[in-house]
Parts: structure tokens; sequence; C-alpha cells
């Protein structure tokens, strides 16, 4: 979901609407979909005021921290380990995350991933087996 629209875009199209603007030439002028701004009439005329709603701030990154621990031991014996070797070390446990879930985790725990090539290749030298594969 994205971020709310700002409160001074919210009060500047109901002032519109106020001055006789039609909802469908309100959307267009202020590039909001007629949905958004009938909800906001919803949102004033309940609430009493243009405020988007807070978040609820919950997050379900709990699971993945409740399995730090184990995270940094599988990192701590082979700290190369690609992100989907570590979630599929993790799988072999019972404990299913996803690609994305894991990514955020290290990120936030200042842990990089080298992207790229696996660690001793360089560009230089071809792959195994690649020599087979090259014309005269």
């Amino acid at each position: 979901m994205g971020k709310a629209l700002p409160v001074e875009l919210r009060v500047r199209v109901m002032a519109a609407l106020a001055e006789g603007m039609t909802r469908a030439e309100a959307a267009r002028l202020f590039r909001v979909g007629e949905g958004t701004i009938a909800g906001w009439r919803r949102l004033e005329r309940e609430r009493g005021h243009l405020r988007p709603k807070t978040g609820t701030g919950r997050t379900r990154s709990w699971r993945i921290e409740a399995e730090r621990d184990r995270i940094f031991g599988l990192l701590e014996a082979d700290p190369d380990m690609p992100v989907n070797a570590l979630c599929a070390a993790l799988c072999e446990h019972g404990l299913i995350f996803s690609h994305s879930a894991m990514k955020r985790f290290l990120r936030r725990h200042g842990v990089r991933r080298r992207l790229g090539r696996p660690p001793g290749r360089s560009r230089a030298s071809p792959a195994p087996g690649a020599a087979a594969l090259q014309r005269p």
C-alpha cells in the first residue's frame, strides 16, 4: 500500500467540491481517483477531519527476528551463503521465510550480500567447463 496523500491536497479537493466542481472534474484536475474523493468525503463526514488513518505499526518481522541466533549461526558457518541457500537451510528446520523477507532481515542487521559472481571467480577466468563450449 502506498503513502497517504497529503492533507493539504485533500483540503484543496474538498474546497473545490464545495465551490461547485463535480467529483469527476476534481478527480481530473487534482489527478486522484473519484473513489478516493468519495472516501475522503465519507471520512470527513464520519470523523470530522481529513487526516489519514494511522498505521497499526504491527509487522510480521517478529517471526524472522525470533530466529536471529539461528540465522547468524548459519552465516557464521558459511559467510558466503547466498540468501536462497539460507532460506533453504532454515526450511529444513521447518522455518519458511521468503527470499525478500530474508533480504530485509539481513539489510536491517547490516549484513550485506555481494551481488554478481560467486567469490573466487574473476572476470578474466572462464567458468568451469566453458572451454569446451568456446568456438575456435
